[in-house]
């Protein structure tokens, strides 16, 4: 059975903190269509992003260069620690803070 799903997420940016530590900022933050497809992405504020997550699915995606398209992932949640929201994905054993399997978008190209 398919799942519904409301939005999708390709990428993210980080910013540093004087603990030497990234903090999750922003996310490539695309609309699916009621037949899933995948909308043109739009770079969105963490603090909008957990607003959406409050009454949206959204799920995270891959890009399969042998197939040259996205593969839907897992789905965003959020978890409440020490009064701050954390986002995360869970897969196959593998847990995810912060998003930080998806693409960082926070890289130059050389």
């Amino acid at each position: 059975m398919a799942t519904y799903k409301d939005f999708a997420v390709s990428g993210v940016w980080f910013e540093g903190s004087s603990k030497g530590e990234e903090h999750l900022t922003h996310v490539m933050l695309h609309k699916v269509s009621k037949h899933n497809k995948i909308l043109k992405g739009v770079k969105t504020e963490r603090k909008e992003f957990i607003e959406l997550l409050q009454n949206n699915i959204i799920y995270t995606l891959a890009w399969n260069y042998k197939e040259g398209r996205w593969k839907w992932c897992s789905q965003v949640v959020t978890e409440l620690k020490e009064g701050n929201y954390i986002l995360r994905t869970e897969s196959e054993d593998n847990r995810y803070n912060e998003l930080i399997n998806l693409i960082n978008m926070n890289i130059q190209p050389v």
